[in-house]
């Protein structure tokens, strides 16, 4: 791999004039990931953080949208009367700093299992604790309502207090579908109040569907006072998969994406 990806989207999407050069590079540099997986599987151990407790998981159609929220100041709108101007990326995406693959960082991976256990006097709080302990009771295949979920956090996300704290590490691309694209762009058409206007499509970059991710954990027991294992590590672990694969992670996740299996 020649050039960092993320280093040349932005350069794309900079103010300052784009010499085509770039252009072509950042367009090489797309297909060349979409095209030869050992284009970054020989990136991977660069991710790989050996921790006790890991699963993979495959995006769905259409896709994984990360990073929309960053700033891309586009170069320009696709001209509507021209139909193979596509325009510039309109959306910023979240690009692993040294290495330039998509990444899901470990923060993010956890405020979505975490944003899933609700705290004291959340809406629908007795319905969320039921929800995780009926994940419980599914995986270990007996009656879960011995372990008193009112205490979450410290079950499923440690504390210092116990000298017991999971990590959360980042979530890094592990291989992609025969047939399917690291990289795809896709569009947004929104409506203005004038029912005669035609629509402006906003291009922005995604995850294809087909790509799998390797999230990766250190996680401890949860024992009692007296050392006596209520839940092991790897039921911990296959909650965590389980809240992943019911509520997706990323942007626009309403709409479709960010789903995985």
């Amino acid at each position: 791999m020649n050039h960092n990806i993320s280093r040349l989207f932005y350069i794309s999407g900079d103010e300052k004039p784009v010499a085509s050069s770039d252009k072509i590079k950042f367009n090489k540099n797309l297909n060349e990931f979409n095209h030869n997986a050992d284009a970054f599987e020989s990136l991977n151990n660069y991710f790989v953080a050996n921790y006790n407790s890991q699963f993979e998981l495959t995006t769905n159609y259409p896709g994984l949208l990360l990073g929309a929220g960053y700033s891309y100041p586009a170069l320009k709108d696709p001209d509507p009367d021209n139909k193979n101007d596509v325009g510039d990326f309109q959306l910023g995406f979240f690009f692993d700093h040294t290495t330039g693959l998509p990444m899901l960082p470990g923060s993010s991976v956890k405020g979505v299992l975490k944003s899933v256990f609700p705290k004291d006097k959340f809406n629908y709080r007795t319905e969320k604790l039921k929800y995780i302990q009926d994940i419980v009771a599914g995986i270990t295949k007996k009656d879960a309502s011995y372990i008193d979920v009112s205490n979450w956090e410290e079950i499923f996300f440690g504390s210092t207090k116990t000298k017991r704290k999971h990590i959360f590490h980042d979530a890094y691309v592990s291989g992609i579908k025969s047939g399917c694209k690291l990289f795809e762009d896709d569009y947004i058409t929104p409506h203005t109040k004038c029912i005669f206007k035609n629509p402006i499509p906003i291009r922005f970059l995604k995850v294809g569907p087909g790509v799998s991710f390797t999230f990766q954990f250190r996680l401890f027991d949860y024992k009692d006072n007296d050392g006596n294992v209520l839940l092991d590590k790897n039921i911990i672990k296959d909650v965590f998969k389980k809240i992943l694969l019911d509520w997706g992670i990323g942007a626009k996740r309403n709409v479709g994406y960010g789903q995985f299996k």
